[in-house]
């Protein structure tokens, strides 16, 4: 009841689902993107940064019986999660005794 309203999704589903997830993943894919090298690298470290700001969220909102705002933590989680295991390929770098002058 509270993510579906009778004709469809209600905006609950879009603030504490949808949204969270979304930023939480394109945060960590987006970090990754303009990483010069070492983007896993890169991946892991701004995931664990959101996954700790979320984790801790999450503790909050569970002393303070804040269900909803629980939700939309651990699908901020969820959507660092899902970034990590599909990273964005390595550029390769040319070699510099094959540059063409």
């Amino acid at each position: 009841m509270f993510l579906s309203s009778p004709g469809g999704w209600s905006e609950n589903f879009f603030e504490y689902v949808l949204n969270p997830g979304i930023a939480g993943f394109c945060a960590v894919y987006i970090a990754m993107i303009f990483a010069p090298k070492h983007k896993k690298f890169v991946g892991y470290a701004a995931a664990f940064l959101w996954v700790g700001f979320a984790g801790a969220l999450a503790f909050f909102n569970i002393m303070l019986k804040e269900w909803p705002a629980l939700l939309s933590s651990i699908t901020t989680i969820a959507g660092c999660a899902f970034a990590i295991y599909d990273p964005p390929p390595e550029e390769e770098q040319p070699d510099e005794h094959s540059r063409i002058y």
